[in-house]
């Protein structure tokens, strides 16, 4: 590859790193917001019940709970990462599938 395309692909690597993180950050901003909206009490209720259920579950069930709680987060986050590249590689409408021209 010549110099000038290199430069080309990063300035383009560049500018979709730029729009990812201005994505990233209006999502988090709406989850902040969309958490607001919750009253406090609610929250702090929630956490309450979360934290007495799973200090019940981890008192009965002993090792297996922690050995289901480690196996739900490993899947948990394959699912985070498996699902978006899923919906990355469906087309937009069913137009696109057949046509298999972009918009």
């Amino acid at each position: 590859m010549s110099r000038a395309q290199l430069s080309t692909d990063l300035l383009a690597l560049d500018l979709e790193l730029t729009a990812r993180r201005a994505r990233l950050r209006a999502s988090g901003r709406e989850r902040i917001e969309r958490l607001r909206e919750v009253p406090p009490m609610l929250l702090l209720g929630g956490g309450v019940a979360a934290g007495l259920a799973t200090g019940l579950l981890a008192s009965c069930c002993g090792p297996r709970f922690y050995t289901l709680c480690g196996n739900g987060v490993r899947l948990w986050r394959m699912a985070g990462l498996v699902l978006p590249l899923a919906s990355a590689a469906a087309p937009e409408s069913p137009v696109d599938a057949v046509a298999g021209e972009p918009w």
